[in-house]
């Protein structure tokens, strides 16, 4: 089972923003279409059209969700402690009104 804390997802998500890092680089670039992924990421674009590396998944009454924003030097992540049918689409709407609150910062 892989253990991890907060501070490891912080440390992750700030390597993950580092552009001059070829390793980063090569995990963002696409290698299927339709849906477009990356290694390990879904990459996704928003109604701006910024580039959006996401994961999300969960198991055992859990629900994440993980973020990463490069162009804006930007990313999160969201735990759940709950799981459902809904779970996911629950977390996309927090995602989405998080995004659109920062925007008007």
């Amino acid at each position: 089972m892989l253990k991890s804390t907060i501070n490891d997802l912080t440390k992750f998500i700030k390597f993950e923003l580092d552009r001059n890092n070829k390793i980063v680089l090569e995990s963002h670039r696409k290698i299927a279409l339709n849906p477009d992924m990356g290694y390990f990421w879904e990459i996704q674009t928003d109604i701006d059209g910024n580039t959006i590396y996401a994961k999300d998944g969960g198991s055992n009454g859990t629900q994440n969700i993980l973020k990463i924003f490069s162009e804006s030097n930007f990313g999160f992540v969201i735990l759940m402690n709950q799981s459902d049918k809904n779970s996911g689409t629950y977390l996309e709407t927090v995602v989405n009104n998080l995004l659109n609150e920062l925007k008007q910062k």
